[in-house]
């Protein structure tokens, strides 16, 4: 029987989803850190999107919107800060053009709330691809600085890494299709 991060790391269907499966499985202090951000990413576009689905207030919608454009300013912070190792990845660059990307997104679906456009839904519709995208680049990070790209600088040989287990084959494949639905 699959335990309860299997079944989750099958079923990503939300952005709750997400920041539970990051909750689970980090170690190292870097890795924690990096985690936690994106987990809190995660749960600030989770609280969002649920405002806008669930049709609550507009207040309340603003609001949401508001604490997500925060949440993602210091996410950019801690994702720059000196110390951080995955600053060298490849990964690293797509995630801050993603995140940007999803920053401008946010901003856009701000002004359409409090103009009361008629383009909200569009500009929704599009901040929530962004946010995917910016989470799929997040989760990629992450997952490559923990099987040990992030130590590009390691002057000592390590051994290669391990196959990715069934389980992280078919949560990325999840991840992937969620995604490729949007695009």
């Amino acid at each position: 029987m699959a335990g309860p991060l299997t079944q989750a790391s099958q079923t990503a269907q939300s952005f709750a989803d997400i920041s539970y499966l990051l909750r689970e499985c980090v170690a190292d202090e870097q890795l924690r850190l990096l985690r936690d951000n994106i987990s809190a990413l995660a749960k600030a576009l989770d609280l969002a999107v649920g405002a806008r689905r669930h049709r609550r207030d507009a207040n309340t919608i603003a609001r949401r919107a508001g604490a997500l454009a925060q949440e993602l300013r210091q996410h950019q912070a801690v994702l720059c800060s000196p110390e951080a190792g995955w600053k060298t990845m490849y990964e690293w660059a797509s995630y801050q053009r993603a995140l940007r990307e999803l920053a401008q997104a946010v901003q856009r679906w701000r002004e359409a709330l409090a103009q009361r456009s008629s383009h909200e839904g569009a500009a929704f519709d599009q901040m929530e691809q962004w946010a995917w995208r910016a989470l799929g680049e997040g989760l990629l990070l992450l997952d490559m600085y923990q099987q040990g790209a992030g130590l590009v600088m390691s002057s000592t040989p390590e051994e290669p890494p391990s196959p990715p287990s069934p389980q992280r084959s078919s949560w990325w494949q999840a991840v992937l299709q969620r995604w490729q639905r949007w695009h």
